[in-house]
């Protein structure tokens, strides 16, 4: 089956796709996840997943992103749909033709558009929902960061960056003792990485999700 996210405005559909995925996985704890992306594509891997169960999963859930615009998969849509595994269609740039056939063949197709034709990607999100000491806000622009496949280095230096500033600036949601203790927890991290400790995606989340 498929389910599709297309539209310019990246943002609502990285947001969408995101909090949809972590439903899907929170009510089939056993489902297996991948993603593809344009350079990730892997042709045998597809192609197994539509011929129906793997030998190592009882079911796939298979993210296609960005992969429309650089592979031509229009002639498989209908052996998506008939296929007992999931494939997530994500597209921000998308011609009508293909949009519309997916439209027909989708469960479901959601689709969203900026009014102003532009599509954004707030790479400061995290960095911003720290500041207003929002948990849930940090951990959604993660998720939205790691979809956009931004490296955790630069996430790392981004959420440093505000935490310097705060420090610099004041903040009406932390002491300067708590910006102090976040700087301290966020460089150790990062430089747990660096040593091994941690790879910099787990290094990274446990420091998020500390805040």
């Amino acid at each position: 089956m498929i389910y599709s996210f297309v539209g310019s405005d990246r943002e609502k559909i990285r947001a969408h796709v995101t909090a949809w995925i972590a439903a899907a996985r929170k009510k089939e704890p056993n489902l297996t996840y991948i993603r593809m992306t344009g350079d990730s594509f892997n042709e045998a891997l597809f192609q197994e997943s539509l011929e129906g169960q793997s030998l190592f999963a009882k079911k796939i859930l298979i993210a296609l992103d960005e992969v429309l615009t650089e592979h031509d998969l229009e002639g498989a849509f209908q052996a998506m749909k008939e296929s007992e595994n999931v494939f997530v269609i994500i597209e921000t740039k998308i011609a009508s033709k293909i949009r519309d056939s997916l439209q027909q063949l989708s469960e479901r197709q959601f689709h969203f558009e900026r009014k102003d034709g532009k599509g954004t990607e707030d790479i400061f999100a995290v960095g911003n929902a720290l500041a207003r000491r929002d948990a849930k806000g940090v951990w959604v622009a993660y998720q939205e960061a790691r979809f956009r496949d931004d490296p955790p280095q630069q996430v790392f230096g981004i959420v440093h960056a505000k935490i310097r500033k705060l420090l610099r600036e004041g903040s009406r949601h932390y002491s300067r003792d708590e910006l102090e203790k976040l700087s301290y927890k966020c460089i150790t991290a990062l430089q747990e990485s660096r040593q091994g400790v941690w790879s910099p995606e787990d290094a990274l989340e446990y420091f998020l999700l500390s805040i």
